[in-house]
């Protein structure tokens, strides 16, 4: 027989719906100042600025630019390796805030 969910081989994470960074920041979820920690590393610092962007030093750029940037141009997927400090003092990776708003999304449609 055929067993349709061994052969769905999609992305399930390409199936969600899309969040952009920016929208974290319409949201309230980021702020613009805040600062972003690469890889759990509190001394390697990017500032979230209004326009969504990261800067560090000099460096400007998108989640992923700048992940690639702090890897010294290996590929990276800023959701994964930027991480914000919670209410707690834990740094969480930002992805985590990309799951709330879908999370909100849901609710809202469901509505």
């Amino acid at each position: 027989a055929f067993d349709r969910d061994v052969f769905d081989v999609r992305d399930k994470k390409r199936l969600e719906p899309r969040i952009s960074f920016r929208s974290l920041l319409e949201n309230g979820l980021i702020a613009p100042g805040q600062p972003l920690y690469f890889q759990k590393d509190r001394s390697k610092v990017a500032r979230v600025k209004p326009d969504g962007y990261l800067l560090i030093n000099e460096f400007e750029g998108s989640i992923h630019q700048a992940g690639r940037y702090m890897a010294k141009g290996s590929p990276c997927n800023g959701w994964d390796h930027w991480y914000f400090e919670d209410e707690n003092g834990d740094l969480r990776p930002i992805d985590h805030l990309r799951k709330m708003m879908r999370h909100r999304l849901e609710q809202f449609s469901e509505e």
